[in-house]
């Protein structure tokens, strides 16, 4: 459950950064950079639990190692994006107490957001391919590969 929350969360931060924005409040604001720190703090488990899931799958019939291996280096730069805005998050926490979160750089920080959660959601698609191949590109579902009579075949 906990691999949902990094994709889902950044979601979540968009949102409130985008209402905070939307009402100018401070506090609001000041939420979505604590959820953003929270977020990336999450991360770190579901991150470090790629490996040994890896090892625990790779044998599995139906497993595409190339799956894995696509999944793996799309969530590397996908984790230090977190990371890093994580990072930015906790310093302008830190830095703006009291003075308030500058609407500029809010601003700035939800598009940095946004563009994250795109390549979580890739990273996120590719690790579902894993274990489901009907994901996949070019997958083809039993039904669709099985021929099917029309009427005037059986004639």
């Amino acid at each position: 459950m906990l691999n949902h929350l990094p994709v889902i969360g950044v979601l979540f931060v968009a949102l409130v950064l985008a209402v905070g924005l939307l009402w100018r409040n401070g506090g609001i604001l000041r939420l979505g950079l604590a959820m953003l720190v929270l977020v990336a703090l999450a991360a770190i488990p579901v991150f470090l639990s790629g490996e040994p899931a890896e090892e625990s799958i790779e044998d599995v019939t139906g497993v595409s190692h190339a799956s894995i291996e696509s999944h793996e280096d799309a969530a590397k730069p996908a984790m230090i994006g977190l990371e890093l805005l994580g990072l930015v998050a906790l310093v302008a926490l830190l830095r703006e107490r009291g003075r308030g979160v500058p609407p500029r750089f809010a601003a700035l920080l939800l598009i940095a957001v946004i563009a994250l959660s795109s390549g979580l959601a890739w990273t996120a698609h590719l690790g579902g391919q894993i274990r489901h191949p009907e994901l996949r590109v070019g997958a083809v579902s039993a039904v669709e590969a099985s021929p099917v009579e029309d009427e005037e075949d059986r004639d």
